[in-house]
Order: C-alpha cells, then structure tokens, then sequence
C-alpha cells in the first residue's frame, strides 16, 4: 500500500528538527537569532508573537519561557490583534510575525500597519515570501515541503520560537544545548513504535466523535494545535481547554459516553492534572493521558501514555506525536486520507 503522505511528513520531523536545532545552535543561524533576540530584549514591554493556527499556538511555549523568567510576551491571534489590540502596541514592544507561508492574509495587514513603528522578527518556511521581504530580521524554519496538515512545520516552529526565547534571557548555554540537541534522538524514539501505541489508544478510546483536550502551560500548545489538525485532518469535533477552564463548567458534560485526551508534563501543574484525569475518570470519561509522570497509573478509564522524562517546556516537541497518529488512524477508519485538507487551502490569504 502506497504510504501516506501525512505519514511521510509526520516521520520526517526528526530529520528536519535536527537540521533546524544544528542551524541555529552551531551552524550559520547563530548570528541571526542573536540579532533577533537583541530585539526582543531590548523591547521595554516585550515581544509580542502573533499568527494564525498552528503559528499561533507554538508561541505560547517561548511566552511561558519569557514570563517565567521576568521578560513580559504576549501571544496574540493575528486576526483578533489586526482588528481589535493593534492600538496597543508601540515602539516599546517588537513584533514576532510568525506564518509558515509567509503569506498569510492577518500577519500581512499586521505588518504593513506597523511596518517602520517597531523591530519586526519573521519566522517563516519561506525566506523568500512576503513576510521575510518586509521584516528587519528573518528566522528560517527549514521544515521543507509540507502538503498536509501541519507537522513539521509546527514543530520546527516551536524549536525557534525556544531558541530565540533561551536567547533573549541570555540562557542558550551548554546544558540548554544539550537539552536541546537530545530531542531528535527522543523523537525518534517516541516515532518508532507510535502506530502501534496509537492503535491501543483507538481501541481505548472506541473511535469517538467528540475529543476534549485539556492541558495547561507549554502542552496547551498541542492541546489547541490538536484541535484543529484533528478538525481538519480526521474530521473529529475537538474542544482544546486549560485544565482550570474545563475544571470550571465542562466538567458538568461528563457522562459514560465522554472522552477525552489529557497532557500531564512533569512541571508545576503535574499534581493538579493528574487530579483531574482521575477525577475525570472516575465520573465516567474515557482519559487518554499523554504523559512522563511517573505517578500516572492506567485504570479501566485512563489509558497511559508514556513519553521520555524531559523538561516541561520540551514536552510539546514529543506530546504532538500521538495527537497526529491518533488522527492518522481515525481518519484511515473512516476512508479519509489523512491530514489532506479539500474545503480549504493550506494557506489561508483571505479573511
């Protein structure tokens, strides 16, 4: 049987995430993301990331990075900033315009309003696209072609987005290299038996119709960019939550029919999501946990499954591969290919 082409892209995330992590960390990208961190540093209120979907979500992690260490970011979608929050930005911030196209229709008008107001840093897979001819400084991805729905794109995107963040904070050192440079061979790792497990989740999980996603910190990133290739890619209704936001009203949907994907990274909130989870579970939700806790246990309503032990803000370069196995199977069940979009395009340029 002829491999998907969504299976393609998904395995070859290893190889593009080494080649983009070795560009900035000891290659030629080096002196570029100094001059974009430089930006940002000196930015008085701080950057402020915007983008769409996928570019919009993976800046979350850089943003929890910075707050963490006292430098103000802020995550924005562009179509919400275009229109409503532009006002607020000045000369004290700098603009992360991140689209994996360089074209997108938001990030465009975005850039043309403030284009000469503020330092703009791209970062996109194209370096000869609209948005790397109008920004100051330009951060290439080096995903490659990507058809289908998001992967290597995203994931590279989150590499960057860390780097430039450990940058900014003077703290791309030795042992955060290291920790940096260890991913590939994870990924790896966590790729190679990933049908597999994904077919015990399926199982677990009965093929549903409805999936929540509920993470807090760095994983809400893949808990919303789960959201939307499982849309998109599967054509499976999905709900991304914080694990507060769900704790605070969705929990009332819980019945026996429920189900559920919950990302529980060792980190701050580990006790409180593997709280939830259980408490889930025990009202009668199905739970596919995505974890490396080593207190998480699988019951008859939590399905466990293990990643690598790695830092919080590492766990959504590993935690995304389930979410795009799982989709590679549901929509197999269904007859779909995987991860091809046909109502829309791949990049959006109209509003």
């Amino acid at each position: 049987m002829k491999q998907e082409l969504f299976l393609k892209e998904v395995q070859d995330q290893q190889r593009v995430l080494s080649r983009v992590l070795n560009y900035y960390l000891a290659g030629d990208g080096r002196r570029v993301l100094s001059r974009a961190a430089r930006l940002c540093a000196r930015a008085a209120r701080g950057p402020v990331f915007t983008g769409m979907g996928s570019s919009c979500y993976a800046p979350i992690i850089s943003a929890h990075i910075l707050n963490s260490h006292a430098l103000p970011a802020a995550v924005w979608e562009a179509g919400e900033l275009l229109y409503y929050h532009l006002d607020g930005l000045g000369p004290d911030n700098v603009l992360v315009a991140v689209s994996q196209s360089g074209r997108t229709i938001e990030l465009r008008k975005i850039v043309s309003a403030v284009e000469g107001k503020m330092p703009i840093i791209g970062i996109t897979n194209n370096t000869r696209s609209w948005l790397a001819q109008h920004s100051d400084v330009v951060l290439p991805l080096l995903a490659g072609v990507e058809r289908m729905s998001s992967s290597k794109t995203y994931m590279n995107t989150i590499a960057v987005l860390s780097m430039l963040a450990w940058r900014c904070l003077d703290a791309l050192d030795g042992d955060r290299k290291r920790e940096l440079l260890a991913v590939p061979a994870l990924l790896g790792d966590v790729l190679r038996d990933a049908e597999e497990r994904a077919g015990q989740a399926v199982r677990f999980l009965g093929r549903p119709r409805f999936l929540h996603l509920v993470a807090r910190g760095p994983s809400l990133s893949t808990a919303m960019q789960a959201q939307v290739i499982l849309k998109e890619g599967a054509h499976i209704l999905t709900e991304a939550q914080s694990g507060a936001s769900f704790r605070h009203g969705p929990f009332e949907v819980i019945s026996r029919g429920h189900r559920a994907m919950v990302f529980v990274p060792e980190g701050r909130t580990t006790k409180i999501m593997l709280e939830l989870a259980r408490d889930m579970a025990a009202q009668g939700s199905k739970v596919l946990m995505v974890t490396n806790a080593p207190t998480a246990e699988t019951t008859s309503n939590i399905h466990v499954y293990p990643l690598p032990a790695v830092a919080e803000h590492v766990f959504p370069m590993l935690d995304i591969v389930p979410v795009e196995f799982l989709l590679l199977l549901l929509a197999r069940g269904k007859g779909m290919e995987p991860g091809a979009i046909t109502k829309g395009n791949k990049v959006t340029v109209r509003e």
